[in-house]
């Protein structure tokens, strides 16, 4: 599993559960919570389908650590617990 698979994995499934296509504001190194494509439930969703697409944990102290703000910030926190 490579990183790029990872992103290219996120990006679609978000793309697809929040009908976000032909945006061209979507991108993977846009915040996703200031452009409004995701909110806090949102990041819920995305964090439980990454644990269970993935099989990893990623824990609150995941979450204050590191910023996973972008898909390519989500990704990388992934790629390490994969990797």
């Amino acid at each position: 599993m490579t990183l790029e698979m990872i992103k290219e994995n996120l990006f679609n499934h978000i793309l697809e559960q929040y009908d976000l296509q032909g945006d061209p504001d979507y991108t993977t190194d846009v915040n996703l919570f200031d452009f409004g494509f995701l909110d806090s439930m949102g990041a819920t969703e995305v964090i439980i389908w990454l644990e269970e697409e993935y099989s990893i944990e990623i824990s609150q102290k995941d979450i204050i650590l590191y910023p996973m703000n972008s898909i390519d910030e989500i990704a990388e926190v992934v790629f390490g617990k994969v990797g």
